[in-house]
C-alpha cells in the first residue's frame, strides 16, 4: 500500500506544473499510437515469422515500386531489395550457411552491408556486424570465440593482418552482385525466425576497452524498431532516414534501419560523415529524420555556415548524446521542428525515451516506483554501489546524483523508492536502516552514467563514471574538464582521455586539441588556471583533427594505446609540468618512463 502512495503522489507532483502535463500528453499518445499499428506485429507471431523479414516481404507486395535503400552509388525499390537479398540469400546457403550458422560481416555503409545482412537472415543464420577499425587482434579473437564459418568483407584489405579461423571462408562482397539465376528457385524458401532466435551480433564501441559481441535478438530487433517508428516518432511510407552512423552500431542499425522496414519508409546511408555537403545532401536525397549521436550535431555547429543548412525537409533529429549546450544552438541554427532524445545502449534491452522533447533530458521516468530504471547511490571513492542493510539497493531522491542502473530482476522493480528530498524523507532512510539484515534479491546491470531525476521524472545526465580518472589522488570529471577546455580562446575541438605511466601512481589526463588560427600555448595556459591544479591534464597533443571510433566517438583506446612516444606519434605534444607546457622529446619521454620527469 506505501508504494501505490507513493506512486500516486510522485505522478500529482508531476502533474501539478505544465512540463509534467506535457509529458503525460505524450506519451499517452505514443501508446495509443502503438496500439493503432499493433496488427502487424499481433500478424507476425501468428505466422511464427517475428523477424524483419515479414515486414520485408510485406512492402515488397504493398509498395514494390517505392524507394527502399540508398547509398552513394545505387539505388533499392522495395521489390528489388526483396529479390536482391533472396538471391543473395540462395547463395549463401548453397555455401553451407543455414540456422544457427554465424557469419561475420566486415563492411562500412552500403546497400551491399544491408543486402548482405538480409541474405544471412533469410538463411536463419545470424550476423556479425564488424567495423574494419576495430582492433584486428579483438577482430580474430571474435571470430573464433564465436564459432564463425564465413566472413564477408567489403574490401579484400580488411583480411589483411587478420587471423580468420581455421577452415574459415572469407568472400567480398562484390563476389555476390554476379548471383548465378535461377538459383533462388534452386534453394527453397527462406527460414521463418522466432523472436528468441538471433537477428545480429554487434559490436560494444570499446570506448574504455576492448569491445564486447552482444547478441540482438530478432524480439529486439522488431520492438526497437516499432518503438522508433510508430511509437516516438509515428513515420509513414512518404518519410526518409538519413543515416551517416555505422550499421554495425546499435544506434544506426536498431533505431534507423529497422525503424525503416517497420514503418516502409526510405533509409538513406553514407559511408562516412563529412560537414562539407551534408545538408545539401540531406535536401537532395529529401531526408524527414535525421540520426544523430552528440559528437555530429557538434561537428556540424563547428563547421563554417551554409546556405543549404536551412533550406531542408526534416521534421524531426533522433538520437542520443546531446548536451544542454548544444541543443539550442543546434536546433535554432538548422532550423529543426523537433529533436527527440533517447538513452540506450548495445548491451542494455531497454532503453529512456524522451518523448515530450525537454531539451537536456535523455528520458524520462515516469512511474519511479515500478520502472525497471532506478538512480542508486554510489561511493565516490569506491565507485561501489550503496546498499540498504537488507541487501537492496539505496535509491537516490529526487535531484540527488547517483548512477543510473537498470534493474534484471522484475520483483525488485517493486521495491519503494524515495522521491522526496526533505528531512522527513532522509530520517525514514536512517530508521530503515536499522531493520534486521535480510538479504534481497536486487540484480541490476550497471551503466556506469552519473545522472539525477528531477520532479518532473525526466532523467539528466550528469557525468560518465569511465570518464573519469584519478589524477594527484582525486577522481577527475573528463566531461567537466573538456567543457572547461571549448572555451578557450583558439581551441577549436578537444578530446579527453588518461594515460598510465608504468612508475608513476594513478592516471594522467591527456588532452587531445584540434587548434584554431589563434591558438597560443599561453592561452591554453591561462585556461588551465580556470582548473583545478588536480584537474589540468598533465599531456596535450595537438592534431590536425579528432580521430573517432566506429560509434563517431573520441577514440580514446586508440590515443591510449599509442601513447606518446615521439618516435611514434606524429603529433605535436607536450607535458604540462611546473606550471608550463613544455615539448615532449625523445629524452623527456624517457625521463618519463624512468620515474625521473617530476610533474
Amino acid at each position: 500500500m506505501g508504494r501505490i502512495v507513493d506512486q500516486v503522489r510522485d505522478i500529482a507532483q508531476q502533474v501539478r506544473y505544465p512540463f509534467g502535463r506535457h509529458a503525460w500528453a505524450a506519451e499517452i499518445r505514443a501508446v495509443g499510437q502503438g496500439l493503432r499499428d499493433a496488427p502487424p506485429l499481433v500478424s507476425a507471431l501468428a505466422h511464427r515469422d517475428f523477424t524483419l523479414w515479414h515486414w520485408l516481404d510485406t512492402w515488397a507486395d504493398k509498395s514494390p515500386n517505392l524507394i527502399a535503400l540508398s547509398d552513394e552509388s545505387s539505388c533499392f525499390t522495395w521489390d528489388q531489395l526483396h529479390r536482391e537479398a533472396a538471391a543473395w540469400g540462395a547463395r549463401l546457403r548453397s555455401a553451407g550457411i543455414g540456422p544457427g550458422i554465424k557469419v561475420a560481416v566486415i563492411a562500412e555503409n552500403s546497400a551491399q552491408l544491408v543486402l548482405a545482412l538480409f541474405a544471412i537472415h533469410w538463411t536463419g543464420g545470424a550476423a556479425l556486424l564488424l567495423d574494419a577499425r576495430c582492433d584486428k587482434s579483438w577482430l580474430g579473437t571474435a571470430l573464433v570465440e564465436l564459432e564463425v564459418t564465413t566472413v564477408l568483407v567489403d574490401r579484400s584489405r580488411c583480411l589483411e593482418d587478420l587471423a580468420l579461423p581455421a577452415a574459415c571462408a572469407a568472400y567480398t562482397l562484390e563476389e555476390f552482385c554476379e548471383t548465378s539465376p535461377g538459383i533462388e528457385s534452386e534453394s527453397g524458401d527462406r527460414y521463418h525466425g522466432l523472436g528468441a532466435e538471433p537477428f545480429a551480433y554487434l559490436a560494444t564501441s570499446g570506448t574504455t576497452g576492448k569491445p564486447k559481441a552482444t547478441l540482438v535478438s530478432n524480439t529486439r530487433a522488431v520492438l526497437s524498431g516499432f518503438g522508433i517508428a510508430k511509437m516516438c516518432l509515428a513515420l509513414d511510407q512518404r518519410d526518409v532516414i538519413y543515416c551517416v552512423l555505422p550499421l554495425s552500431h546499435a544506434t544506426a542499425l536498431l533505431t534507423g534501419l529497422c525503424a525503416a522496414l517497420i514503418a516502409g519508409c526510405g533509409f538513406v546511408i553514407r559511408r562516412t560523415f563529412r560537414t562539407a555537403g551534408f545538408w545539401l545532401d540531406l535536401r537532395r536525397e529529401r531526408a524527414t529524420c535525421l540520426i544523430y549521436v552528440g559528437e555530429l550535431a557538434r561537428y556540424l555547429l563547428a563547421a563554417p555556415e551554409a546556405l543549404s543548412q536551412q533550406t531542408h525537409q526534416l521534421r524531426v533529429a533522433y538520437g542520443n548524446g546531446l548536451a544542454l549546450d548544444v541543443w539550442h544552438r543546434f536546433q535554432a541554427r538548422f532550423r529543426i521542428p523537433r529533436i527527440f532524445e533517447f538513452y540506450g545502449a548495445t548491451e542494455l534491452p531497454l532503453a529512456l525515451v524522451n518523448l515530450a522533447q525537454r531539451p537536456g533530458s535523455v528520458g524520462r521516468t515516469p512511474l519511479s516506483q515500478l520502472s525497471p530504471w532506478r538512480i542508486i547511490r554510489r561511493d565516490p571513492e569506491s565507485g561501489e554501489l550503496a546498499r540498504e542493510l537488507d541487501g537492496s539497493y539505496a535509491h537516490c531522491v529526487v535531484r540527488e546524483v547517483g548512477e543510473l542502473v537498470l534493474l534484471t530482476n522484475p520483483r525488485s522493480w517493486w521495491h519503494s523508492s524515495p522521491t522526496k528530498n526533505d528531512a522527513t524523507n532522509l530520517l525514514g532512510q536512517s530508521r530503515f536502516r536499522l531493520a534486521p539484515i535480510v538479504r534481497r534479491n536486487d540484480e541490476g546491470r550497471r551503466t556506469g552514467d552519473i545522472v539525477f531525476r528531477d520532479e518532473y521524472g525526466y532523467v539528466h545526465f550528469v557525468d560518465r563514471t569511465f570518464e573519469i580518472f584519478r589524477q594527484n589522488g582525486r577522481n577527475v570529471s573528463g566531461a567537466y574538464v573538456v567543457g572547461k577546455l571549448l572555451r578557450v580562446d583558439g581551441v577549436a575541438t578537444v578530446g579527453l582521455t588518461h594515460i598510465a605511466l608504468p612508475r608513476y601512481d594513478g592516471q594522467f589526463g591527456l588532452a587531445v586539441i584540434v587548434p584554431s588560427a589563434n591558438f597560443s600555448l599561453s592561452i591554453l595556459q591561462e585556461g588551465y588556471s580556470r582548473l583545478a591544479e588536480y584537474e589540468r591534464p598533465r599531456f596535450l597533443r595537438l592534431t590536425s583533427h579528432i580521430r573517432l571510433n566506429r560509434g563517431l566517438k573520441f577514440d580514446q583506446a586508440a590515443y591510449r594505446s599509442e601513447g606518446l612516444d615521439p618516435g611514434n606519434v606524429q603529433d605535436s605534444t607536450y607535458v604540462y609540468a611546473m606550471g608550463g607546457f613544455r615539448r615532449i622529446t625523445t629524452e623527456v619521454w624517457g625521463a618519463l618512463l624512468l620515474g625521473h620527469f617530476r610533474f
